[in-house]
């Protein structure tokens, strides 16, 4: 089938070489590896390799972490571990051993030693502790330390541990377990501890978290329908956690301690001798006699603090609120600090939060080059010719200039809001005011999804970097975990952050005329969450946090209603955003499980469309309005159908699934029932949602309906990519023609982020704009 459109190319160029191109981006005087991730072809099973620069040769360390499907194809991606220099290396397969690897970093037999070449660190189980020692120095230090509203300090735990990294250039490990507490909280915490050769910089990472056990009242209904007060009881509150690093050799200083606070993202307060002094600026680099510790994004993620002394150093992860009033008035909180207004933190379960910490014995003076992750991206042009990424992504070039400059713009506009709104402070760093800015919009827009591709399109790591960012939000945040039956899932729109933590009538507001409580009733939505960007970070940094929390997604997803019920409420979203979840968790994870759960699910939509492409819903009053001059007969087949985004979406989850589905013959007939479907959905799109005397797409198929024309923004995409699929599969040429002249009208009028009725800024969108609308722009350009 030929290419579509004048943007059409052939992106991938031939390679001039065996190997696969990186970008290093990194400060030259940052002393710590960087972590990248490689694709392979299918079948390709050489898994030693070498990055080269120039003639030279550098040693990486180097895993493997996502298979292609099916029996005997090989890895499809690897993570490397390297000290490489910033610029262009290329990776390439290692016929001879290396001569020289590093064996600086070693471990003990018994695993509870790592060593450099600069120091030593020992983890002791019982009592738990960890000791670094370098010469005569030695710091030690444990779990994170919480304190309770009622200044009970309940005493942690360990439970497991476990080797993340294992190799001669990083070694990563991770303690879990929970806190003994007699008035039967019940929390959790994990420590990671990375260590590199030849380095003297180690990372040291602490995560708190909340964990509820019965769901059930006493009338035993499920806990997604009880009410608010319910949805209270899994609140738990915490005045302070810490983490306090100090000498172990038995010193005891009895210096004058000196506290630094970030209590906002413009300045931070310190106190000495009870003296207190407001400063603008951000906190991040701390060192007294002993050591150093930076901290990134320290004003991002205020409160959060600093208590030292000559031979000690105590990061406030969650500093003690003073005065306990500080947040409580605060204006438009329930988009800001809910859960500061008691003066406490109040986390409902599922919550996790994390803090990367740096730490080094002695002066060190590249602490300050730890500001940004070091990245490393593939090139795109190679990533298209294996074939590993989702779709292909092409590299910008005069086909898609149009696009990119749109793009360009939008993210720009996006960054410009980061920083004038300030998306930041305790559960907020890494999210954005919604689209009613009452809401958080990060999740159910998948921000990360859209950073990771255009990062890799533009070869942006500001863009990676915040992509990342947002993942960890969304994992750590907006994912719910440690709660029976609804682990992996994400609550609607968001709300306050993982739902549920107003009272109705707390806030006068309205939801499509249903007042707060759908934000108020914590509900679970197939059709808000998106896990796309959350297997985008694992493919892209290894990270198996991102990994598990994508899983336990696609776990949640499969056991809902929709699954057993066999259809679903709402709208077309819903099975579309889970096929499309679905078959991004598979493509980072081709466990047989989800395969069968895509084709499941994708027999299920059939069912329920019945020939005819989507399923035929009455209209809600909003999409319907009664008919000037009253209800007639000739009315009545306007009552029903599918409105516009949700019938896109569903047909992209659609696609995507035939796109997975293999060509043996108990998926070649699935394979054929989808595209028919595709072909019966442009149809309907073609018929009910194209007004071709608007030459455009609407909203809703009834014509009396006010209503713009939906050619750009997330709508207006998703009903050409409906069209555009038609076109490649079937060589429909109305349907090539439509979406052509909506694409081209769309770029003219640039309405790419917003309808022309609504008052919008073409230079200016809003978030919620630039997430929608180049959410599945890369789709746009493959399919052309």
């Amino acid at each position: 089938m030929k290419k579509l459109f004048i943007f059409a190319a052939a992106f991938a160029a031939a390679l001039t070489s065996s190997g696969i191109g990186i970008d290093i981006y990194k400060d030259a005087n940052d002393p710590r590896p960087v972590s990248f991730t490689f694709p392979a072809k299918s079948g390709e099973k050489n898994r030693k390799w070498v990055a080269k620069v120039g003639e030279k040769e550098h040693y990486i360390q180097v895993t493997d972490i996502v298979k292609y499907p099916g029996k005997n194809t090989g890895t499809r991606w690897f993570r490397a571990i390297g000290h490489l220099p910033p610029g262009r290396v290329e990776i390439v397969p290692l016929k001879d051993k290396f001569p020289s690897i590093p064996r600086s970093l070693k471990a003990n037999d018994k695993n509870d030693q790592i060593k450099n070449s600069i120091w030593t660190i020992t983890f002791n189980k019982e009592p738990f502790n960890i000791i670094f020692e370098r010469g005569k120095q030695k710091v030690s230090f444990g779990a994170p330390s919480i304190v309770l509203p009622d200044g009970t300090v309940p005493q942690a735990r360990l439970l497991t541990e476990k080797n993340i990294d294992i190799g001669p250039t990083q070694r990563t490990k991770e303690f879990s377990g929970d806190y003994i507490s007699p008035q039967g909280e019940t929390r959790y915490w994990r420590l990671r501890v990375t260590m590199w050769s030849n380095t003297e910089i180690i990372c040291v990472e602490p995560l708190i978290g909340v964990t509820v056990d019965n769901f059930f009242s006493s009338d035993k209904k499920r806990a997604d329908h009880l009410g608010t007060d319910n949805v209270y009881n899994e609140m738990r509150a915490l005045k302070s956690a810490s983490m306090r690093f100090a000498d172990a050799t038995g010193k005891v200083s009895n210096s004058p301690k000196k506290t630094s606070t970030q209590w906002e993202y413009e300045y931070y307060e310190e106190e000495q001798d009870g003296k207190k002094v407001k400063v603008n600026g951000a906190l991040g680099n701390f060192s007294n006699t002993l050591f150093n510790v930076y901290i990134p994004e320290m004003a991002e993620r205020f409160p959060i603090g600093m208590t030292m002394r000559d031979n000690s150093m105590e990061v406030n992860l969650l500093p003690e609120i003073i005065p306990a009033n500080r947040y409580a008035k605060r204006e438009k909180e329930y988009i800001h600090y809910f859960a500061l207004r008691t003066g406490n933190y109040v986390m409902r379960a599922g919550v996790e939060l994390s803090f990367p910490i740096y730490l080094s014995l002695g002066k060190s003076s590249k602490m300050n080059a730890l500001k940004n992750i070091p990245v490393g991206m593939v090139d795109v042009e190679e990533l298209s010719k294996t074939g590993a990424w989702i779709n292909s992504i092409p590299k910008p070039s005069a086909k898609t200039a149009l696009l990119d400059k749109e793009i360009l713009v939008g993210l720009k506009s996006y960054f410009d809001m980061e920083k004038s709104d300030r998306w930041y402070g305790f559960m907020n760093y890494g999210d954005w005011f919604g689209e009613r800015k009452w809401n958080w919009g990060n999740q159910e827009y998948d921000t990360a999804a859209v950073l990771f591709e255009q990062a890799l399109r533009f070869r942006n790591p500001e863009f990676f970097r915040k992509a990342a960012i947002a993942a960890r939000h969304q994992m750590e945040i907006d994912t719910i975990k440690k709660q029976p039956r609804r682990n992996g899932g994400i609550w609607t729109h968001a709300m306050g952050h993982t739902g549920g933590y107003y009272r109705d009538g707390e806030f006068k507001f309205s939801n499509y005329g249903g007042g707060g409580k759908l934000f108020m009733t914590s509900k679970v939505s197939n059709g808000h969450m998106r896990i796309r960007g959350m297997a985008m970070a694992y493919v892209l940094t290894g990270d198996r946090r991102f990994h598990d929390t994508a899983c336990l997604t696609g776990d949640y997803i499969m056991n809902t209603d929709m699954f057993k019920n066999r259809r679903w409420s709402a709208t077309h979203r819903e099975p579309g955003w889970a096929l499309v979840n679905l078959t991004s968790i598979y493509w980072m994870d081709p466990q047989k499980k989800y395969y069968r759960g895509i084709c499941d699910l994708a027999n299920i939509v059939m069912e329920q469309a019945k020939g005819r492409g989507v399923r035929h819903d009455y209209f809600a009053k909003h999409n319907c309005p009664q008919p000037e001059g009253g209800w007639k007969e000739e009315h009545r087949k306007f009552r029903r159908g599918a409105l516009s985004f949700p019938t896109g979406y569903q047909a992209t989850g659609m696609y995507l699934a035939s796109q997975i589905l293999g060509d043996d013959l108990r998926s070649k007939d699935l394979k054929d029932d989808i595209l028919l479907n595709l072909s019966q959905t442009a149809d309907y799109v073609k018929k009910r949602l194209y007004f071709p005397e608007r030459k455009g797409f609407v909203h809703s198929p009834v014509p009396w309906r006010f209503q713009s024309t939906r050619n750009g923004s997330g709508a207006g995409s998703a009903m050409r990519h409906v069209l555009m699929i038609d076109a490649l599969l079937t060589g429909n040429k109305e349907s090539a023609e439509i979406a052509k002249a909506t694409l081209m009208d769309m770029l003219k009028r640039r309405e790419v982020y917003a309808s022309p009725l609504k008052d919008t800024y073409p230079d200016k969108p809003d978030a919620k704009g630039v997430a929608s609308g180049i959410y599945f722009i890369t789709l746009t350009m493959d399919l052309m």
